[in-house]
């Protein structure tokens, strides 16, 4: 759980309230770390694992229905400025 906190840069009440409402949907399961019981951890269920493909056909469907009309070098400005959009976001 932390771990999520730190990459989602989010606090610990919010990933807790986050994989509660996920466990409670059974997309996720929870367990205590065997080696050290202080650390709680979470894994994709079969239904989260497929949600999660689902969802990614999805997002394939739709940005190629997005690109299609752009040439290549079009596509290459895009990511080009998307990654500099993503880069000024993750600067402190």
């Amino acid at each position: 759980m932390k771990e999520m906190e730190s990459h989602f840069h989010c606090s610990q009440p919010t990933i807790a309230g986050i994989a509660s409402r996920l466990e409670k949907k059974g997309l996720i399961s929870s367990f205590i770390d065997p080696k050290d019981r202080r650390i709680k951890c979470v894994r994709l269920t079969d239904a989260g694992r497929a949600l999660c493909e689902g969802s990614r056909d999805s997002i394939h469907k739709a940005e190629a229905k997005m690109l299609n009309r752009l040439s290549d070098e079009e596509q290459e400005t895009l990511f080009r400025l998307l990654h500099l959009c993503c880069d000024a976001l993750s600067e402190p």
